[in-house]
């Protein structure tokens, strides 16, 4: 029996350009919905995932985003498309406040995994700010040259409130044990 999702009739799709061979380091171009529409499952899967897929070229310019990436960011597809991600979201360091260099231009710079370190704070178009932690990994053509990387982003503003509220309610916790303990303490010396 064939599986729902296998077509049973062959599909013919248009020859699109081959990026695997020597391309230019920048020229991971934009891909829209109708670059996709030939992987019918790669775009089902990339609107499914909970995490925020972002592509760029070697430039730093978004060539994808993902809805989840939308909804993060707070910027369609179509207009952060070709720009600049510094001008469609900004990453501060959580401790520090201070500007984050791309970690995805980091991943092609030093042809690796980059994972953020301590939770980062996005700013979004709107200014809001959240915080996100991820990794950011080199896009690579058959010959190994970088020609973009992806950034993988997830919003952790829920998680790190529920740890500070947890955090806080521990130290009163513990500051409650201690009058107790010393209440108990009295009782015991008076007898």
């Amino acid at each position: 029996m064939t599986p729902p999702f296998v077509s049973k009739t062959p599909r013919t799709f248009e020859k699109l350009p081959d990026f695997t061979k020597k391309a230019h380091l920048a020229s991971l171009p934009p891909l829209g919905d109708h670059d996709l529409e030939h992987l019918p499952w790669l775009n089902a899967i990339m609107a499914m995932m909970k995490e925020a897929v972002i592509t760029v070229n070697c430039e730093g310019e978004i060539t994808y985003l993902n809805p989840a990436a939308e909804a993060l960011t707070l910027c369609k597809k179509e207009d952060a498309l070709c720009k600049n991600s510094a001008e469609v979201f900004t990453l501060l360091d959580a401790e520090t406040n201070i500007l984050i260099r791309s970690p995805a231009i980091k991943s092609i710079l030093k042809k690796t995994l980059i994972k953020l370190e301590t939770p980062m704070i996005l700013v979004r178009g709107n200014d809001a700010r959240i915080f996100v932690d991820g990794s950011a990994y080199p896009i690579r053509n058959c010959d190994g040259e970088a020609i973009g990387a992806t950034l993988m982003l997830r919003n952790i503003t829920e998680l790190k409130n529920a740890r500070t509220m947890s955090q806080q309610l521990l130290a009163v916790l513990f500051q409650r044990s201690q009058i107790y303990l010393n209440l108990i303490k009295q009782i015991i010396e008076r007898d």
